[in-house]
């Protein structure tokens, strides 16, 4: 999404909406077309109203706004604004007319056209004075990669209702720098200028804050007439007249509170929690519901990445010693139920192994192309004691993935191997993160708008912790990255894909990462749902049972 060639993005024209789709190079044909009245993954039918309550394991917040880094966004504030064109969950790669209603492009320049009857919650229309603040304020301040590949983009509004993006010296604006414009929050102007840190900001999208105390909990309230109900992206989304979100960290105390009906919705995470304490009097009553979805969230890619930097892990064969002798699977079925799915990849999506199964062969052409060279891990295993004692420290945040990686830090003693679990505050560990200080690092789940944007954060992680002697490793990593993000095709965006997971794998610098591919929630309130779930977007495609 971040390579900069001359690449075009071209039209795919949806004629029931008279509008066109914005696409990255290496997207399919947009799924929703003509005859599309809603998204494939909401409910057929739903029910409009209600309330929902949910807690959040966090000990507090710091703003209102989530796309912007070195804060703590409040739970939920997501919702509160609305982008320049909307990006499906089921079809990322392209997005439809949201805020704007159309486009239009040339080699040099993206123009958008805004919407008629799009407001804030205020009352106030949208405007190009507020997408040209909001583009300023995610250019200087917002997350990586929301604010990556546009440090040469600028603005001119050409009237309240249209806007031009262009370079700063009328260059080419590459096909990924326009969809990253084309997913833009739209904030207030005014409000960007506020000194007060924390207050109800004027909101663009479907919910505004109702209550909130940063420590406590936050409480979001639909808009009355919202201007995107109308939308047919938004048939069946937002049913829930409230949400509210009660900030409970303690794990025990949240779970209690749950039971005593203090909110409504729990997502469990622990599977053995899941198996033995959801057997309370409300559950066999029929007053509380359990169910588990499927989860068809596949952008998310995470593993346990290894410091090659620090001298124990220069060598290969420890390397992969660490990796093979990680047997999560065992664990899984033994300690949690089977309830985690567990692939020999980077990425969180069988579809990429599946990938490179079946094309097998042009992988490895692409291999011998590119001059990698990928070694049988087979043949550098180590599988007896080390000579001389090796102290390995793992850095981690979720005291429950300590739990999980207790057992492999046993085993790793009969190979001399001493492992220590530490585990930090979040400022420490993102800084440790951001600066490559630690043996090992578990890196639960990275998620992005598209597979280049993930695995541009995996290849950052990797060339951090790739010694740099190395340099032909890092060259190849370094072009890898530059073959996924610039991929003409879907197909040899999977490829590239595949041969970095690959090369990834038989080099060692990560071991595979468990993940949920199912959730557990048990909710006091009658609920109605769709067949699977994307994510932690649940709640948005869900309604009060009749």
């Amino acid at each position: 999404m971040r390579f900069l060639s001359v690449v075009f993005l071209f039209f795919s024209l949806n004629a029931a909406l008279g509008q066109t789709v914005l696409s990255l190079p290496s997207a399919p044909k947009a799924k929703y077309d003509a005859a599309s009245d809603r998204l494939s993954y909401v409910l057929d039918e739903a029910i409009q109203g209600g309330s929902i309550s949910l807690a959040s394991p966090k000990i507090d917040f710091n703003s209102f706004n989530p796309f912007i880094r070195n804060a703590w966004p409040a739970e939920g504030s997501e919702r509160l604004y609305a982008t320049l064109m909307f990006q499906p969950l089921d079809d990322e790669k392209n997005l439809y007319p949201y805020v704007a209603k159309e486009y239009e492009q040339d080699g040099s320049s993206v123009t958008f056209t805004l919407r008629d009857g799009a407001t804030f919650s205020d009352g106030s229309s949208i405007t190009t004075q507020d997408v040209a603040a909001s583009f300023a304020v995610i250019k200087e301040k917002g997350k990586r990669d929301l604010r990556e590949g546009l440090e040469s983009v600028e603005f001119t509004l050409l009237d309240d209702q249209k806007i031009r993006f262009h370079t700063k010296v009328n260059q080419a604006l590459s096909a990924e720098q326009k969809f990253k414009i084309g997913w833009l929050p739209i904030f207030k102007a005014p409000d960007l200028n506020s000194r007060e840190q924390l207050k109800k900001p004027i909101t663009s999208g479907p919910y505004e804050v109702e209550h909130f105390h940063k420590i406590n909990y936050v409480q979001y309230k639909k808009r009355p007439n919202w201007w995107g109900n109308s939308l047919w992206f938004h048939t069946n989304r937002y049913n829930f007249e409230r949400m509210s979100y009660f900030y409970i960290p303690n794990p025990e105390m949240n779970y209690r509170a749950f039971r005593q009906k203090k909110y409504l919705l729990r997502r469990e995470l622990n599977p053995q929690w899941w198996h033995h304490r959801y057997d309370f009097d409300a559950v066999r009553q029929g007053k509380v519901e359990k169910k588990t979805v499927r989860n068809d969230q596949t952008l998310k890619a995470g593993g346990i990445f290894l410091n090659t930097r620090k001298p124990a892990l220069k060598n290969l064969s420890v390397r992969r010693l660490l990796q093979s002798s990680f047997d999560f699977q065992q664990l899984n079925h033994t300690c949690y139920f089977d309830s985690y799915s567990y692939l020999p990849s980077l990425f969180f999506d069988a579809k990429i192994i599946d990938f490179s199964k079946n094309h097998q062969e042009k992988s490895q052409d692409l291999i011998h192309e590119m001059g990698i060279a990928l070694e049988e891990s087979k043949n550098s295993i180590v599988t007896s004691r080390l000579e001389r004692p090796v102290q390995l420290i793992m850095v981690a945040l979720v005291p429950a993935h300590k739990k999980i990686l207790e057992p492999w830090k046993m085993k790793l003693k009969k190979y001399n191997i001493d492992l220590i679990i530490q585990m930090t505050t979040p400022g420490e560990y993102f800084k440790r993160l951001q600066t490559g200080a630690y043996d090992m690092i578990v890196v639960p789940q990275i998620s992005g708008v598209d597979w280049p944007s993930i695995s541009k954060s995996l290849g950052d992680f990797i060339l951090r912790a790739v010694d740099t002697n190395q340099s032909f490793e890092r060259e190849t990593l370094r072009l890898l990255l530059k073959k996924i993000q610039s991929a003409p095709t879907d197909f040899e965006e999977k490829l590239y894909l595949s041969v970095f997971n690959q090369w990834a794998f038989q080099n060692a610098y990560f071991i595979p990462m468990w993940f949920r591919s199912k959730i557990d929630y048990a909710s006091w309130l009658k609920v109605k749902i769709p067949e699977a779930t994307i994510g932690q977007s649940d709640i948005d495609h869900w309604c009060v049972a009749a």
